[in-house]
């Protein structure tokens, strides 16, 4: 599909979805920056060291984050036969390395002797990245817990799994940075729990609409939620805000999938292509353009939008902003219909109705894009 410029996608907007019950904001000739800065809203860390452009838990792929200029970081945590803690994701060998073992059957000896199948690398200790961090603080990472399947992880060894972690982890903490530990099982949060009744933790979720997630949170004692992307809307994500928690989203898979995110207003972004993500925001960085009257738009335009079509000051507001930055190849708008967003490029804008329209998910609305 030809991109279209500003003009054509908000006359195509305005003509075809006026209908719609929409909040819309508008940010003219401005491109937001990608944020590397732990603690700032929307807050980009790299998923097991970038996942789709590194080999994913290893030393190199760390390293390479860092480098690149990131400063939080995803990674998951298994617990070899004799009690070593290493980085692993996946609950068998089979997809990055030419055999297919679980790392609980392995002493870390063994372990050791494992390749990767690409980049011939070994599988890191976890006292090896803690070893790495060390000497850098002012880093977010996250720990995951990979011990919720009861079949291989018993209550025995559990507790001695979430002692190991903690103590190591918290340990080698650098003043100013962000340790915390993540799960999808409550028993193992409730493990952790146990353990250090003050540590910082994260529940994650991959379905977020099953369970009442700020009620989970509390009876947790975790301040923190981490939502897979694609079923998140920003209904949920202004539910959890208000309920004081620190929302993340993942996996965040590529820029498409960045501009989702950015548009549910979340603190962190887990990425897989940090640094795809990094160029792009390399290339098209600009400051948000106040100037130009963003503030006064995005202040005041969910009261001001009717269910039967603009409210008109609002619509002659964005107009004038349309006019302003008429023939500026740099602009851009995003829009969000009734908590389902379109976002990101042009192209992807001019689509958003299908959502709407079509009433497809946003996981499905990708799939059709990307055909």
């Amino acid at each position: 599909m030809k991109k279209a410029t500003v003009v054509q996608i908000l006359s195509f907007v305005f003509g075809f979805v006026l209908s719609l019950p929409a909040a819309a904001s508008l940010a003219a000739g401005a491109a937001p920056g990608i944020s590397l800065k732990p603690g700032t809203r929307g807050f980009c860390f790299s998923h097991r060291g970038g996942m789709k452009e590194h080999v994913e838990n290893t030393m190199a792929a760390f390293v390479a984050s860092y480098e690149a200029g990131f400063r939080g970081f995803e990674t998951d945590v298994r617990m070899t036969k004799d009690g070593e803690l290493v980085l692993m994701h996946d609950p068998d060998t089979s997809r990055l390395f030419p055999v297919k073992v679980r790392i609980e059957d392995l002493t870390l000896q063994e372990v050791k002797q494992l390749r990767t199948i690409e980049g011939n690398l070994p599988i890191p200790t976890l006292d090896e990245l803690l070893a790495y961090f060390a000497d850098k603080p002012g880093c977010y990472i996250e720990f995951e817990m990979k011990v919720y399947d009861r079949n291989v992880y018993s209550d025995d060894m559990l507790k001695v799994y979430c002692r190991k972690l903690h103590d190591k982890v918290l340990a080698a903490r650098p003043e100013g940075s962000t340790y915390l530990f993540t799960c999808f099982g409550d028993h193992v949060l409730e493990a952790m729990r146990a353990v250090d009744s003050e540590c910082d933790m994260l529940a994650i979720t991959s379905h977020p609409t099953e369970l009442d997630q700020v009620a989970r949170c509390r009876r947790l004692g975790i301040r923190r939620l981490g939502s897979l992307a694609t079923r998140t809307t920003r209904e949920m994500v202004d539910k959890w805000h208000r309920a004081g928690l620190i929302v993340s989203v993942w996996p965040v898979d590529c820029v498409e999938d960045y501009w989702l995110a950015r548009g549910l207003d979340v603190d962190g972004i887990c990425l897989n292509r940090p640094d795809a993500t990094l160029k792009w925001g390399a290339e098209h960085e600009r400051p948000f353009a106040d100037d130009v009257g963003m503030k006064d738009v995005t202040g005041h335009i969910r009261g001001q939008l009717t269910a039967g079509g603009w409210n008109p000051p609002v619509k002659r507001r964005l107009c004038e902003l349309i006019e302003a930055h008429r023939g500026d190849p740099n602009a851009y708008a995003v829009f969000d219909f009734d908590n389902t967003l379109a976002i990101g490029d042009l192209t992807l804008t001019l689509l958003g109705h299908i959502l709407d329209v079509e009433k497809m998910d946003s996981a499905a609305y990708w799939r059709e894009y990307r055909r």
